[in-house]
């Protein structure tokens, strides 16, 4: 009954045009509805240096979801070719920004979540151009003349909204994956794709994304500007929460149903092996299961110093005996391996901070003491 009248409410803040011959389904059947409410039921756990839920979260996602929804039935309710399917989301991406919606321009002010997203920020006009960008700020001041509160919504954050209208349309719209961003694609009926990247504010082809470090392991070659299923898009939506929150029987939960809604997403296993190694009071279901998932992450990704620091971490966590057929048997040079791995994240670190982090742990593993986080 809790969640039949979540959704009444819903629709109750924002109701659609009735007069529109499209029915979409209900908000609550979209995967933007389910991280929400997960958010909201979370937010008791969430870490101290983490953006608040808003306590109108759930009416900002009706209101944001209807009102892009409304420009997509309104421009046309049924598109056939790409370029039809262009002026949809273009006129998706119209509405959102009128609700003064804006992508940061600075990679601090990227958000994890739909609730940070719905958070306001009030920012001096003199401040705006640094925070969103020129091209931003052309279409805010266009849009909205700067008036009031922005709401910061990024590449993932948008992607997310796009795909939610889509499942209330019946719309096969996917997310897309390449370094450091994320964009859409719509698969119409005909079998042609669009794209679509609320970032950039238009439709490009996929090999204008540069290819980066990361694309020397197979995962991120395979995932380079393809469209993900849906499995992919809610392990990893359902990731963004847990990073926000404490280290916890709730941050594993939700690591835990990331893991089991796409078991083939790598950095999965990283996350709950990186949970578990600084975390040994959680206990998962198979106690030899942390080091695996290292374990697992490193071969999808045996060059990436951010997973060698997870696997030195959990390797420090990891049995002193392994089985034998004459019974137990001790690990012998167990520290020494994780210090050799741990060097090699220190020096590949992408940046002076990660490489800091990884001195610090480094340290703690050198001492014989397990991997925390860096205060």
């Amino acid at each position: 009954m809790r969640w039949l009248g979540i959704a009444a409410a819903l629709m109750a803040l924002a109701p659609l045009n009735a007069s529109m011959a499209a029915t979409p389904k209900p908000i609550d059947t979209t995967l933007a509805f389910e991280m929400v409410s997960l958010e909201s039921q979370t937010a008791g756990d969430k870490s101290p240096k983490a953006i608040p839920f808003p306590k109108d979260g759930m009416a900002k996602l009706a209101e944001a979801l209807n009102a892009a929804t409304n420009a997509a039935i309104a421009t046309d309710p049924d598109p056939k070719t790409p370029a039809a399917a262009l002026k949809v989301m273009e006129a998706m991406q119209a509405a959102l920004v009128k609700l003064h919606y804006v992508q940061p321009s600075r990679e601090d002010d990227w958000v994890e979540t739909l609730g940070e997203s719905f958070t306001p920020r009030d920012i001096a006009a003199n401040d705006m151009l640094d925070a969103i960008g020129a091209s931003w700020m052309t279409r805010a001041e266009d849009s909205f003349g700067l008036k009031g509160p922005i709401y910061f919504l990024d590449c993932d954050m948008a992607a997310l909204i796009f795909i939610s209208v889509g499942q209330r349309m019946g719309w096969d719209i996917r997310l897309v994956e390449v370094f450091k961003h994320n964009y859409v694609h719509w698969h119409l009926p005909s079998g042609e794709v669009v794209g679509w990247d609320w970032t950039h504010q238009g439709s490009f082809p996929d090999d204008d994304y540069p290819h980066n470090r990361h694309y020397r392991h197979w995962p991120a070659r395979d995932r380079h500007g393809k469209s993900l299923s849906f499995a992919f898009a809610r392990s990893y939506y359902l990731t963004r929460i847990a990073y926000r929150l404490k280290d916890g029987p709730a941050k594993q939960r939700i690591l835990e149903d990331a893991m089991r809604a796409d078991p083939t997403n790598d950095w999965n296993y990283n996350d709950l092996a990186w949970l578990y190694a600084v975390s040994p009071s959680l206990k998962p279901s198979d106690p030899k299961s942390p080091f695996a998932y290292a374990l697992a992450a490193w071969a999808a990704r045996p060059l990436d110093p951010d997973v060698a620091d997870t696997v030195a971490c959990a390797l420090v966590q990891a049995d002193d005996e392994i089985d034998s057929d004459d019974g137990p048997v001790p690990v012998k040079g167990k520290r020494a391996l994780a210090i050799a791995i741990e060097t090699y994240a220190r020096d590949n670190a992408a940046d002076d901070d990660l490489r800091k982090q990884f001195a610090f742990r480094l340290a703690l593993i050198t001492k014989g003491e397990a991997c925390r986080e860096m205060p």
